[in-house]
C-alpha cells in the first residue's frame, strides 16, 4: 500500500488548486501557497491589491510571485507517470467543471471556476443556454439571407447559361455566313481569272502572228539590203573605167528599193487585270467600315454589305461581289 498512497501523494502535491491540474509554471506567494503562473493571475484579476491567497485567503499588498522550479520538476515527474484523463465534453479543461457560461467579450466557453476568477469581471458574461439561443437566432438570421442570395445566384446562373448558348448560336451562324460570303467570292474570282487567261490567250493568237509575221519580213528585207550594200561597196573598189560602166545599172536598182515599216501594233493590252484596284478598294471599306458596334445591353455585330465593280477598258470584265452581313473584322 505504500506505493500507491506514495503515487497519490505526488500527483497531490503536483496538482494546483485552482484549474485541478498538474502544474504550469508554478509560482509561490508570500504564504508559502503554489499555484499556476496563470491561474493565480486571473485569480488576482484586480488592478490593486490587497491580493487574497485562493487557498488560505491571506492577504498580500502586492503580487509577489516566486517561480517554483523543484515543484516544476516535480509536476513534470507526476505528468509521466500519471498522464491526465482526456477532458469530456462540456468540461472545463482547466477546473474539470461543466461549462455553463458564455464570455461574450472573449467568445469562450466558462465553468463556474472561470466565472468566478477576476479575468471575467467586466466582461459579458451570460448564461449558457441564453447565449445559445441568441447565436441561433442570429444564424437563422444569416441563414435566410444567405438562402436568398443563393436563389438569386441560381437565376442570375440560369440567365447566364441561357445567354451563352444564345451567344454560341449567334456566332455560329455569323461564322457559317462568313464561309459561304468567301466561299462564293472565291469562285466568283476562279471564274474571273479563268476568264481573263482565255482573253489574254485569244490576244496573243491575234497579234503575236502579225508581230512574228513583220518581224521576219523585215529580216528578209535586212537581208537583201545586206546584199546591195555588198555589191555597192565591191563596185566602189573599181578602176574609174570599170566602174563608170557598171554603175549607172545600179543606180536604177537603188532607187526601187524600198524598206516597207513593220505594222503599228498597240502596246497595251487590251485585257487588264484590275485585282489591285479591288485590294484598295476593299481596304478603303474596310477603314471605313468601323468594326464591331457595342448596344446598351449587348455587343451587336456590325453588318456590311459592298458591291465591287471593275469594268476593264475595251473587253469589258464585271467582277461583282455581294458581301452581306460580313463581320468588318474580316476585312
Amino acid at each position: 500500500m505504500a506505493a500507491p498512497d506514495l503515487s497519490t501523494n505526488l500527483q497531490e502535491e503536483a496538482t494546483c488548486a485552482i484549474c485541478l491540474d498538474y502544474f504550469t509554471d508554478p509560482v509561490m506567494t508570500d504564504c508559502g501557497h503554489n499555484f499556476c503562473r496563470e491561474c493565480i493571475r486571473r485569480c488576482w484579476g484586480q488592478p490593486e491589491g490587497p491580493y487574497a491567497c485562493p487557498e488560505c485567503r491571506e492577504l498580500s499588498p502586492q503580487r509577489n510571485l516566486r517561480p517554483n522550479r523543484p515543484l516544476a520538476k516535480m509536476a513534470e515527474m507526476a505528468r509521466r507517470l500519471h498522464p491526465p484523463s482526456p477532458v469530456p465534453q462540456g468540461v472545463c479543461p482547466a477546473h474539470r467543471e461543466p461549462l455553463a457560461a458564455f464570455c461574450g467579450d472573449e467568445l469562450r466557453l466558462l465553468c463556474a471556476a472561470c466565472e468566478r476568477s477576476g479575468e471575467h469581471w467586466a466582461h459579458r458574461v451570460r448564461p449558457l443556454q441564453d447565449a445559445a439561443e441568441d447565436l441561433k437566432a442570429k444564424l437563422e438570421k444569416s441563414l435566410e439571407h444567405l438562402r436568398k442570395q443563393m436563389q438569386d445566384a441560381l437565376f442570375f446562373q440560369a440567365q447566364a447559361d441561357e445567354t451563352c448558348v444564345l451567344w454560341q448560336k449567334m456566332v455560329e451562324s455569323q461564322r457559317q455566313n462568313v464561309l459561304g460570303e468567301f466561299e462564293r467570292l472565291r469562285r466568283l474570282l476562279a471564274e474571273e481569272e479563268q476568264q481573263l487567261l482565255q482573253r489574254l490567250e485569244e490576244e496573243e493568237l491575234e497579234v503575236l502572228p502579225r508581230l512574228r509575221e513583220g518581224a521576219a519580213r523585215l529580216g528578209q528585207q535586212s537581208a537583201h539590203l545586206a546584199e546591195l550594200i555588198a555589191e555597192l561597196e565591191g563596185r566602189c573598189q573599181l578602176p574609174a573605167l570599170g566602174l563608170l560602166q557598171v554603175s549607172w545599172a545600179g543606180s536604177s536598182l537603188v532607187q526601187d528599193v524600198k524598206l516597207q515599216p513593220p505594222e503599228v501594233v498597240p502596246m497595251e493590252l487590251r485585257t487588264v487585270c484590275r485585282v489591285p484596284g479591288l485590294v484598295e478598294t476593299l481596304r478603303r471599306f474596310r477603314g471605313g467600315c468601323g468594326g464591331p458596334r457595342w448596344g446598351d445591353d449587348s455587343r451587336r455585330l456590325a453588318t456590311c454589305s459592298v458591291s465591287l465593280h471593275c469594268k476593264l477598258q475595251t473587253h469589258s470584265v464585271m467582277v461583282v461581289g455581294c458581301w452581306e452581313n460580313v463581320l468588318c473584322s474580316y476585312f
